[in-house]
């Protein structure tokens, strides 16, 4: 294949998967949840925790498995295997064809969701965005502790965010600063654009940002501007330099988002997406993007027709156990959401898990023996 045909590939693959118009995200939800297999996975714990399952699309292998994978294993229980299979939409939405696991999510669109039972589940966003105005206020509604944080590590280092253009600069962050650190903070569940569709569809068209003390480049992020023109700002793909343990310790990452705002207040941008997260508040990429004090707010692509299904299957010590340790946002249906904290007379709700956000203010409190005993709706 030719680097022209490998170009218009990468443009109409990364349209696919991204794009926000409505024809492109009609069809990919039509194609994902009606025209292709779905994909139905348990996942085996290594010692003694609870089974996961997931059944839907398979984006939600990445986006929710392995998320969950994540969470169990910072119980000290790691991941002993995955035994796959692959499903029809009937069989899952029409016939609850589900994983056999005690912890079971499952993604499609609203409609196909709403057909499974609701004793013992919950309905989840299935992905949220992080969405941050740029406008002068954007610091007063920080935390002023996090403010503070930011803005001394940046008068320390002498911080300033640079924007790059050459393919020289693309190589540099691709190579030495995204790369690296997807293999160091993730390993085998790394997961990015190729470095064509990086090139292509995120450089060219958009902005490479780099965080430097004057003397070293030290982390970046390449973003590209909303379909609507240049008013909306998404960092896609970030890093440190090298992967570096000690720069993401130091928080780096933290900063360069202050950095992010910081520019695109003074350029005129009105809002900087800080793309997406699941709705499961002990996740750590959670816990990262609310210091923002971002608006939550569904993709602008297809994945914001799919919704998820959190079902218990089967009571254990260890179920309630993870559903306690792992509150989670159920959409409230008027551009607000809520925190839903997990409790029994044995396990007091995780109320120190903080959820607040722009639009997430109320919490839920549910008892365990409520939920697993008759049907729940927010």
């Amino acid at each position: 294949m030719s680097a022209a045909w490998r170009r218009y590939g990468a443009r109409v693959s990364f349209a696919w998967d991204h794009s926000g118009k409505p024809l492109p995200v009609v069809a990919r939800t039509v194609v994902d949840t009606r025209v292709r297999r779905l994909v139905s996975v348990v996942s085996r714990p290594a010692g003694g925790g609870p089974s996961l399952g997931y059944a839907g699309v398979p984006d939600g292998m990445v986006k929710i498995l392995q998320m969950l994978d994540r969470q169990r294993e910072r119980t000290g229980v790691g991941t002993a295997g995955h035994v796959c299979a692959q499903v029809t939409a009937r069989e899952v939405f029409g016939r609850h064809r589900l994983p056999d696991a005690d912890l079971v999510a499952v993604t499609g669109t609203a409609a196909q969701v709403a057909a499974l039972p609701t004793r013992s589940a919950l309905v989840l966003p299935y992905r949220l965005h992080a969405v941050v105005a740029a406008d002068p206020a954007w610091r007063r509604r920080m935390s002023t502790g996090e403010r503070q944080w930011c803005e001394t590590r940046i008068r320390r280092r002498k911080l300033r965010i640079e924007v790059a253009a050459d393919r020289t600069d693309f190589d540099f962050f691709y190579d030495r600063i995204h790369l690296p650190t997807m293999r160091n903070r993730h390993g085998e569940r790394a997961r990015s654009e190729s470095r064509v569709r990086a090139y292509e569809c995120l450089f060219r068209p958009g902005l490479l940002m780099i965080v430097t003390d004057g003397e070293s480049r030290l982390a970046g992020a390449l973003a590209h501007w909303s379909q609507g023109g240049r008013t909306a700002l998404t960092p896609r793909l970030g890093g440190v330099l090298d992967g570096s343990a000690e720069l993401h310790a130091e928080g780096l990452l933290r900063v360069m988002s202050y950095l992010i705002l910081d520019w695109a207040e003074r350029h005129g941008v009105q809002h900087v997406d800080f793309s997406g997260l699941e709705a499961w508040l002990g996740n750590g990429l959670y816990g990262y993007k609310r210091r923002l004090t971002p608006h939550l707010v569904p993709p602008p692509d297809h994945r914001a027709n799919l919704a998820l299904w959190w079902h218990v299957r089967r009571d254990t010590a260890e179920v309630r156990d993870f559903l306690v340790a792992n509150p989670v946002l159920e959409d409230l249906g008027d551009g607000t959401l809520r925190a839903v904290y997990f409790h029994d007379a044995h396990r007091p709700a995780r109320l120190d898990i903080p959820h607040t956000c722009a639009n997430v203010r109320s919490t839920r409190l549910v008892d365990l023996d409520d939920l697993l005993d008759k049907e729940l709706t927010p």
